[in-house]
């Protein structure tokens, strides 16, 4: 009865890392639906370093703003710089 095919090891591990790292996603999405959804509006704050990135998200309210439009703006004329320029 060795002539049974079985189902390689590899092949189990493989599908035990993907049932993994698909749980890490599902989790991950439902802590940030969570946030969205109940923490942030009624700004409840949590321990850890969770609950000091929110602190820091709250107390910092469009200081890095400023980055987003540099780099937009950078973005920009770069894109105006190169696509004008005529390479041989």
């Amino acid at each position: 009865m060795k002539h049974i095919q079985q189902k390689p090891a590899f092949k189990k591990q493989i599908h035990e890392s993907v049932t993994d790292y698909s749980l890490i996603i599902v989790r991950a999405f439902l802590q940030a639906l969570s946030y969205v959804v109940f923490l942030a509006p009624y700004k409840i704050v949590l321990g850890g370093v969770y609950g000091i990135s929110i602190v820091i998200h709250h107390v910092t309210k469009g200081v890095f703003s400023f980055f987003r439009t540099a780099y937009l703006w950078a973005q920009q004329h770069y894109a105006l710089i190169f696509h004008s320029c005529s390479w041989p």
